[in-house]
């Protein structure tokens, strides 16, 4: 079997050998970033439609690179943990807990989302491919420093001895929106991988085991696709459109290029 970054390569239509460089630089790394929003979308079907299934290095290789697959934070981040694991890049993965602005408070699930963090020439930075349509697409350092995509500005606070990301979203609020928290130390491991898939899957607050979800970045914007919807976002206009059965299956074959 190939290498789990030749077969990442493949999936995210790079070029063989474009990440070739270990360890990458933090420009590589942002276009690697960038990419991978635009390829694999943030989805839920896995989770409504079969038992689960034992998060590894090796499954999530089957599952997302050698099918057409996408995933939720617990698989597109830890994927992409391993790949950067295999570049010889110094990364831990950490779970924290979502900021729900509708109640204006934590998640009651407590840490249910899984990122990344990156040591890089002597600098510590958040990587995060697995949260929605709310990607930084660039490694946002703790120190403060603000990045900008096209997906907006973003933002590391402290607080109580927490790192929260905060994101200023473009063509919505010009104020600051608080995304999630984390802690540095809350370092985790493959079973507590599997621990907060059984979460995400059986804790009657979670959003993602009630209905189908699939959402993906594109180059001005985003779209997103439910059972009976479709979203799609241009330079912050928004498009939407009731759907049936036969539609859903050809904008996941089609549009989103994912197994039906």
């Amino acid at each position: 079997m190939k290498s789990i970054i030749s077969l990442f390569e493949k999936r995210l239509h790079m070029d063989e050998g474009a990440l070739s460089n270990e360890p990458m630089q933090l420009e590589q790394l942002n276009e690697l970033l960038e990419q991978m929003a635009l390829v694999l979308p943030f989805e839920n079907r896995r989770l409504l439609a079969e038992d689960a299934y034992t998060i590894d290095r090796d499954s999530l290789l089957e599952r997302l690179l050698l099918n057409r697959s996408g995933g939720l934070c617990y698989e597109l981040n830890t994927l992409l943990y391993y790949v950067l694991s295999a570049q010889d890049m110094n990364v831990s993965l950490v779970h924290g807990q979502v900021y729900d602005a509708a109640l204006g408070d934590w998640l009651s699930m407590g840490n249910s989302h899984i990122m990344i963090i990156l040591q890089h020439n002597d600098q510590q930075y958040l990587i995060d491919n697995g949260f929605g349509i709310r990607l930084p697409l660039r490694a946002v350092p703790l120190n403060g420093d603000i990045v900008v995509s096209r997906n907006g500005e973003f933002s590391i606070t402290n607080e109580d001895g927490y790192c929260i990301l905060n994101q200023k979203q473009l063509y919505q609020s010009p104020d600051w929106q608080i995304c999630y928290r984390f802690r540095l130390e809350d370092i985790i491991n493959e079973p507590v991988v599997n621990d907060i898939q059984q979460l995400v899957r059986q804790h009657p607050d979670s959003k993602f085991n009630k209905s189908v979800l699939i959402t993906r970045c594109t180059e001005i914007g985003s779209m997103t696709l439910t059972d009976h919807s479709y979203t799609v976002v241009k330079n912050g206009d928004i498009q939407k459109e009731t759907i049936d059965e036969k539609q859903f299956a050809i904008l996941v074959r089609d549009t989103f290029q994912l197994d039906v």
